[in-house]
Parts: structure tokens; sequence; C-alpha cells
């Protein structure tokens, strides 16, 4: 038997899958709901026999207790073995010694942030420094139940009390510098320090539950960041981390919906408004490995973002790389309101009725633009702001009928023929290149073309290296007649 069969073996199939949705007695097999798409009649079966699930509804999805973990929890399949594996007592073999030595090294720092969380988290319940700390969360609304579930801490006065936690515990300096909890300060002498001190503490979690790093918040008046995250880390990558998807994940696959706002606080607001599949994209600009994440839940998204000028921007660039990902996209209207926080503080019974109420994207902006008046635009100005705006949503979109049923919708509220809209589409330019053709072209390895002018040109500024140059190169190493030329030409001259 090998390791797959072992953990199929020995983890029931019936009790995974009840751990996450409720299922219910069908003869010799359990049905319930799909989690992976909106239904309203059970079609999702469940074999105690043949330890298989299967949806016979919209979704069509199924398989083993490998394949229900790879969906529910939008882990690859690497991430699920492991995950099974722990959860069946099954040992897996020893990978190669590169790979065991990086897991480690990951393991140890996620380690560390856990312990950080629970130290953080103490001081913050406990202690009589930390009262700022609680009387700032109590002014915000963020009651108890909400800071134990999202574990926020607080980073005490001191810089150095963590680090003495930690060394205590039996950690190395440079292991807490590595997971992003200390840095070195050099005043005349080297002295390590935490990072965090004085603030507030998010913990930024994987779905997984793991602790990858922080955010930060300062409650003082002094003139420091307001914010300061984790910086780049073996575990932590700010372009990939997503706060509160490791609560919100459930419900998201069980809504097939996200709602995607700015900041850390606009999700304790949802989650406590009752809308607990709500994430943050911790103020980055939206990103693709970000969608990316997402996708494996839902691909269906709202963007909540804040209402002033970065937000503005944010929310721009967030819809054109989710386009470029194939997402559905609507947008919520905020109104009056700076951001979802001061909505829901206000009446979260409304952030409930906007969300419902949010539209798809074009739609959001078309209203933006045009307002409730229904007459074709006259001033000629405007009328090209206008298209410049909407021009490059329409390039992106994928769907032909959806294009050609916005294309009739524009010329009709700019007041011009459909054929000057498409033609004026097909001379837009967008910039499209995949998270792939970048990574790429970065790694991509210069052509022999390349290589030849590089050489040419280090003898034509270096007249000097050219006896050693012509000693590593021929004539005939040059592909190029042209740089063949050149190079016997250099030569001679020099």
């Amino acid at each position: 038997m090998n390791e797959l069969e072992e953990i199929k073996d020995r983890i029931d199939i019936v009790e995974l899958i009840s751990s996450y949705i409720s299922l219910k007695k069908a003869g010799r097999n359990y049905k319930a709901l799909c989690p992976f798409h909106k239904e309203k009649t059970p079609s999702f079966m469940v074999s105690s026999e043949k330890q298989i699930w299967h949806c016979f509804g919209g979704c069509q999805k199924g398989g083993d207790v490998f394949g229900f973990i790879m969906e529910i929890e939008g882990m690859e399949f690497g991430e699920a073995l492991r995950f099974l594996a722990k959860k069946a007592g099954v040992t897996l073999k020893q990978p190669t010694y590169d790979y065991q030595e990086k897991q480690s090294q990951k393991s140890l720092l996620m380690e560390l942030n856990n312990l950080a969380t629970s130290f953080y988290h103490k001081i913050l319940e406990d202690e009589p420094e930390a009262q700022i700390a609680r009387d700032y969360l109590k002014k915000r609304g963020v009651d108890k139940k909400t800071v134990l579930e999202f574990k926020l801490g607080y980073a005490p006065k001191s810089s150095r009390k963590l680090l003495e936690f930690l060394l205590s515990k039996g950690y190395k300096e440079e292991d807490i510098i590595r997971a992003g909890l200390a840095f070195k300060k050099e005043n005349g002498e080297i002295e390590i320090k935490d990072r965090f001190y004085k603030r507030l503490l998010f913990p930024i979690v994987n779905p997984s539950g793991a602790v990858l790093g922080f955010t930060g918040r300062i409650l003082t008046q002094e003139k420091e960041a307001k914010y300061i995250n984790t910086p780049e880390t073996p575990i932590y990558e700010k372009s990939r981390v997503i706060f509160g998807l490791d609560k919100a994940k459930k419900e998201v696959v069980r809504r097939n919906w996200l709602v995607i706002v700015e900041g850390n606080m606009d999700v304790l607001s949802s989650w406590e408004a009752g809308v607990e599949n709500a994430v943050a994209s911790s103020g980055t600009a939206l990103t693709r490995e970000q969608i990316r994440t997402i996708k494996r839940y839902t691909p269906n998204i709202i963007l909540a973002l804040d209402k002033d000028e970065a937000g503005g921007e944010a929310l721009k660039r967030g819809i054109f790389t989710a386009l470029e990902e194939g997402m559905n996209i609507k947008v919520a209207n905020l109104g009056e309101f700076k951001d979802p926080d001061e909505m829901i503080k206000a009446d979260k019974n409304l952030w409930k009725k906007v969300l419902k109420e949010s539209k798809p994207f074009l739609e959001f902006y078309f209203d933006q633009f045009f307002g409730k008046i229904d007459e074709p635009i006259k001033d000629v100005t405007l009328k090209k702001k206008i298209a410049g705006e909407v021009l490059p949503f329409l390039k992106r979109l994928e769907n032909s009928i959806e294009r050609a049923h916005y294309i009739k919708e524009l010329s009709r509220r700019l007041g011009v023929p459909e054929l000057s809209v498409a033609d004026a589409l097909r001379k837009t330019k967008v910039e499209k290149q995949s998270f792939e053709e970048k990574e790429e072209q970065k790694t991509k390895k210069p052509t022999e073309k390349v290589l030849a002018e590089t050489i040419l040109g280090l003898v034509l500024a270096f007249p000097v290296t050219v006896s050693e140059i012509a000693a590593l190169f021929k004539g005939e190493d040059f592909k190029d007649p042209e740089d063949k030329k050149l190079f016997e030409a250099f030569k001679k001259i020099f």
C-alpha cells in the first residue's frame, strides 16, 4: 500500500466532508447542497461505500478526499497531500534534501509567527499598557468575539519584549530576524529590536491557518507610518497575501462570491455585520497573484474599495487585473461613505443592501459618467473623455456578446454610431501581459545577437579590452556577417 492509498484508507470521506458541510443520509449515500455552486435542491452526493463525492447539479465536480480538500481549501495537490497525511497520521517519504531544507525553514518561520501571534494577543487581553489598544477597538466598535476570532494583538512599548520571549524559548536571533519579527539597528554598535512596538497588530494568515506576517497600526500621534507590514520573507510576499481569507473561505464557497475591501478594519466590520465572505487586499493594489488565489474559491467578486482618489485608481487597476484572469466583477456603490467600515458603523443593513444591489463594473461606471440622464451627451470633449475611460475596459472583455452589448450601450449614451465605437475600440491599445510572461522575461537568456552586440559594445567603449576579448572569441563566433566584420575591424583599429 502506497502513501496515497494509506491516507485514503485511514480517512473516512463522510466524516471529512461532514466537518465542512451538513450531510443527510439518503439511502446508502449522503446528500447535501453543493458547497461549490448555488443551488436550492441538494445534488451533492457522497458515497461511503466507494469513498467518493460528486455533484450532479450545476458544477459537475467530483473526486475523492484529495479532490474535495483541493476544492474546499483552495490547495494544490502537494498541499492537500501534506494536510491529509497529517490528519491521517501518515508519515510521508522524505523528499530531496533541498526541498526538505526549504520546507523546514518555512515551517520554522511560521512557528515563530504563530508564537508571536499568541504572545501579542495575550498582551492585548491582559496587560495594562495595552489599554490604549482596547480603547481604540472599543471606539471602532470591534467586540471581544471578533478580537478573539482574528487573534488581534498589541506590541508593547518595549522594543525587545517579543525578542526576549522568543530567545527564552530557544530560538535564534537570525531566525527571528528572517521571520520579519525583529531587525538589526546600527548605532555605533549593532542592536536588535522588535519590528513591531506600540502598535495594534493584525495577523496575516494563509488559507491553511498559518500566520505569515503582520500589519501593525500606530495608535499614538507620533510622526511614524500609520501602518507597517512584515517585510518580504520566505513565507510573506505582500503581492500574494490576502487578509481574512482564512476566515472567509468557507462562506465564499457556500455563497460563490467574495467582496474585496481595502482595509483590515473593513473586514472586521463586515464580519460583525454578518457578511463573513469579505477579504482585504491589505492596502496594495489588487495583484494577479491575489486574484488567482481567490479564483480557487470563486470567480465572482464584488469590489468595495475606498472612495478617495487612490481608491479610484486601485479600483480601475483591480478591474483590469481581474478581467485578464477571467473573473466576473461587480462594484459596490458606497454612496456618501468613504469606506465600508464607515457605512457599516452607520447602518450594517445598508452594507448588505449595497452588496446585494452591486452592479457589473461597466454599469457602475456608466452610472458614474452619465448619472440618471438617459439622453445622449452633446459635448464632444466630454464624449472623448468618457470613451477614453470606458474603451480600455471594453478592450479587456473576453466575451464577444458582452462586448457587443456594451458597445451598443456606449454608442447610445454618447450619441455616436456603433461603428465609430467599434473603430475606436480597435485602435485602443492596452498593456496586457501575463504574470508568467513577465517572469519569463526576467529569466530569459540573452540571444546570440544580443550577446554579440554586447561584446562589440564593450570593445568600442573600452578599447583596452580588445586583446582580452580577441583571445576569447574568433570572427566565426559571430553568426551575423555584419557583427563579424565589425569584430575584425575593431581588432585592426585598436
